[in-house]
């Protein structure tokens, strides 16, 4: 049953038995070239086998019909998000929202939305998918740098965390600050980095300015 062949891949897969799911999974396909099976196979190629080409051929075929799971048009965003086309994943992120927002949705179209230009969504998008002190969280403020918005900036920086667990690292917090213009900031969390940072010369000439 073409149900059981999706179901038995993904038991494989979850159990780390690659090649057998693998085998599944294309199986599946042959058999019935469905949303599903068409999606399922896009996937492991676009993050198992890092073959982005073959997940975008297989799940532009997946959206062709008219899928009503978010699933499809969210691989294809961030597929386009990873070759940086960033109008197409703007467009495709938008549908996936549009049926069923996610964290990952919003932060893809959020990523989508700062190479564009667009620093006003991009930042909002980035702050829905945020956590405390992580990434998207340094995302967001550095949008608001961007667009001058100086004091907000400023506030949402003073509250990150290192205890926070999505904890953006010492280096990026301090970038920040440099940006901000305030060194002695900066200065204390360069500080933090360097005995646990790998030293690259973009930070450590900031560090010393």
């Amino acid at each position: 049953d073409h149900l059981n062949i999706n179901q038995k891949a993904i038991e494989y897969f979850e159990h780390n038995e690659y090649d057998e799911a693998l085998a599944l999974f294309k199986e599946a396909l042959n058999e019935s070239r469905n949303v599903q099976s068409l999606t399922n196979l896009a996937w492991i190629y676009y993050h198992e086998e890092s073959d982005a080409e073959s997940a975008l051929e297989l799940v532009k075929e997946a959206i062709i019909l008219n899928p009503t799971s978010h699933f499809p048009y969210n691989l294809l965003g961030e597929i386009n998000v990873a070759l940086e086309r960033w109008e197409d994943a703007s467009n495709v992120l938008l549908k996936s929202i549009a049926i069923k927002p996610t964290k990952e949705a919003y932060n893809n179209l959020a990523i989508a939305k700062y190479h564009l230009g667009e620093l006003n969504e991009a930042s909002a998008l980035f702050l829905k998918s945020a956590e405390p002190s992580d990434y998207k969280m340094f995302s967001h403020i550095n949008c608001l740098i961007e667009m001058g918005k100086l004091t907000e900036a400023k506030c949402k920086l003073d509250a990150f965390s290192e205890s926070d667990d999505e904890f953006v690292g010492e280096v990026h917090v301090a970038e920040l600050y440099f940006e901000l213009q305030c060194f002695s900031e900066a200065n204390r969390w360069f500080e933090k980095s360097w005995d646990t940072y790998y030293k690259t010369p973009d930070w450590v000439c900031r560090y010393i300015y």
